[in-house]
């Protein structure tokens, strides 16, 4: 009895995962790779389903494959899901493939979070093993994403950028991602101007949208900055990824900003004081100026007689103290 709501459960998820499919199809985002091909036979009828052999097979026999598409795991997800796997077992079957290189190993296609949970179980995984090719993995890749959790906008560039780096060309990433040349051209220009150094250290940030990377990634580019120097001068470490980016964002906005000079310490003016003991001015150095205060409203007609003569007391005074220095 218990095996066959198993299976029942393999159908309804594999039912689900068609539906899911279909829509994208519709879309035109994903039909010309998967109709016909090997992807698309997973869509197949109830009874070609009961038809496919689910094997068990050892989860460390299994390797990961594709390419980097998120920048850090929902560990309390990840555990929600291995409770529920030790629990009621594992329901859903993932999909592998043949590894291209070493016999009697897989890589996975679909269902990579159930495959970390069976690794950390030590159970055998319930696993349908369909033959595909490194564009067809890159392409179920893309779709699995778009059933589970959503990548952020930045893990989707990061996603870009690594098949660029594996030289897809546009169309292949347009259908994996499910995206139009508008936004792909927003993320490659994010990555272009954003070391993936210090995008990691943000992280997912899954709050952020596109608008404001790009403007980040535009000051970046206007003002030079090194992030890596920014990124390690800032206090992150008890921040979530999305509080990570606004504090980068923030820093990058000041970067080579003129510092405001700090008040002046009045506590090192000097007092210039008359044979009567009153204050005639006040003089107040800071790091960059030297300023002389008069009270004008005490010593009026002084002020007006300074103001007139400033310059070319100042310029005896500088006399003076040149035959002082000499040289």
């Amino acid at each position: 009895m218990a095996r066959k709501n198993v299976f029942s459960s393999v159908i309804e998820e594999s039912l689900r995962d068609r539906a899911l499919t279909d829509s994208s199809e519709r879309k035109g985002a994903l039909q010309k790779n998967f109709s016909g091909g090997a992807l698309g036979s997973m869509d197949g009828s109830l009874a070609d389903l009961h038809s496919r052999s689910i094997r068990e097979i050892d989860p460390d026999l299994i390797d990961d494959a594709g390419l980097r598409d998120r920048l850090e795991h929902d560990d309390a997800s990840d555990e929600e899901l291995r409770s529920s796997i030790e629990r009621y077992g594992q329901l859903s079957p993932v999909v592998v493939r043949p590894h291209p290189e070493h016999d009697g190993r897989y890589q996975i296609v679909f269902g990579r979070r159930r495959l970390r949970s069976l690794r950390k179980l030590k159970i055998p995984a319930k696993a349908l093993v369909r033959t595909l090719d490194d564009q067809e993995l890159v392409l179920a890749q893309g779709q699995e994403n778009s059933v589970r959790k959503d990548p952020s906008f930045i893990e989707k560039a990061v996603f870009v950028g690594e098949l660029r780096a594996a030289g897809y060309k546009t169309p292949v990433i347009l259908d994996a991602l499910n995206i139009d040349k508008t936004r792909l051209s927003r993320m490659e220009g994010v990555i272009a101007s954003i070391p993936f150094t210090s995008i990691q250290l943000i992280g997912p940030a899954h709050a952020i949208g596109w608008r404001r990377w790009v403007a980040a990634a535009k000051q970046v580019k206007d003002l030079d900055v090194n992030t890596e120097d920014l990124l390690e001068s800032l206090p992150l470490s008890d921040l979530d990824s999305d509080a990570r980016f606004e504090a980068f964002a923030e820093a990058v906005s000041q970067w080579n900003q003129p510092s405001v000079e700090p008040p002046a310490d009045r506590s090192r003016s000097t007092e210039v004081r008359l044979q009567d003991g009153s204050i005639l001015a006040k003089v107040t150095p800071t790091a960059s100026t030297l300023t002389l205060r008069v009270d004008a409203k005490q010593h009026a007609a002084f002020a007006r007689w300074l103001e007139d003569n400033l310059s070319d007391e100042i310029l005896e005074l500088h006399k003076r103290w040149s035959k002082d220095n000499p040289g």
